[in-house]
């Protein structure tokens, strides 16, 4: 029987906090049952293990499935798992795992997806990019790049709302777009930012080609200086007084048109 932590000052509480709140980048704070899952199917290694006590069966049970790399399992009070969670309802088990690098390669499925990378500049909301996260995996990308101020990509509410899908996704960040463009050295890519008052309509452009899609936030969009890096910029024509749309719904419409003509062209 595991000893039951019961003290919110044990310096193992502490240092999950740290990680919950981005202060220790070596780890990943994954919350919940299906989360974890998501995780050890995406072969990430699960360090260490806290769960409620009404939660160990279940929590053991899931770490079956990482039998080569057993982590430390840990117990602990109702009290001390509201003060871990960073949910109003805590789902009773946490996973400290390992973050994976930021430079890795693209698996062997994602090797035909290599023509498309999406770049998020400066997205600050979690949300936002936890549901572009999920609609790149859906529509087939299989690089995200982040850049500028953007938020942390394994941060809590960006795990939740990417539904695990950041797991399965090649993710990198860099300072700033023009970092992000020296990087990408493979010649002919068309790099394309998305503009209410782009030249070229979403459904015109040539998905087919090497793209690089840059989304930018709502707020600040992007700079002079950032705006001559491009190619092409493209709009999604809107009708009614709708200024614009959010970047959620400019990444799905504009990353699955991309899915369809490439889908024609196979």
């Amino acid at each position: 029987m595991s000893q039951i932590i019961s003290s919110t000052s044990n310096p193992l509480i502490r240092r999950v906090r740290d990680i919950r709140e981005g202060k220790n980048r070596e780890f990943i704070f994954a919350e919940g049952l299906k989360l974890i899952e998501e995780a050890i199917k995406s072969r990430l290694i699960v360090k260490t293990m806290i769960c409620r006590t009404a939660s160990e069966i279940e929590a053991r049970r899931l770490l079956l499935k990482q039998q080569q790399h057993p982590p430390s399992f840990f117990m602990v009070t109702e009290k001390v798992m509201r003060t871990l969670s960073d949910l109003t309802t805590p789902p009773g088990m946490i996973a400290l795992i390992k973050r994976p690098s930021m430079t890795r390669e693209a698996t062997p499925a994602q090797t035909d997806r290599r023509s498309l990378t999406l770049i998020l500049h400066q997205l600050q909301l979690p949300q936002n990019v936890g549901a572009v996260l999920r609609t790149a995996e859906a529509a087939g990308v299989g690089h995200v790049w982040l850049t500028g101020a953007s938020v942390d990509p394994f941060g809590p509410k960006v795990l939740r709302g990417s539904m695990g899908s950041v797991f399965r996704l090649s993710v990198q960040t860099y300072n700033s777009i023009i970092e992000a463009k020296k990087s990408l050295t493979t010649k002919g890519v068309c790099w394309v930012m998305a503009d209410q008052n782009g030249t070229t309509s979403y459904d015109q452009y040539d998905w087919t080609q090497p793209t690089a899609l840059v989304l930018g936030s709502e707020g600040a969009g992007f700079t002079a200086e950032e705006k001559a890096l491009f190619n092409e910029s493209i709009r999604i024509p809107m009708e009614g007084d709708v200024e614009s749309l959010n970047v959620g719904s400019v990444a799905a419409v504009c990353l699955f048109e991309a899915a369809r003509q490439k889908r024609l062209k196979t």
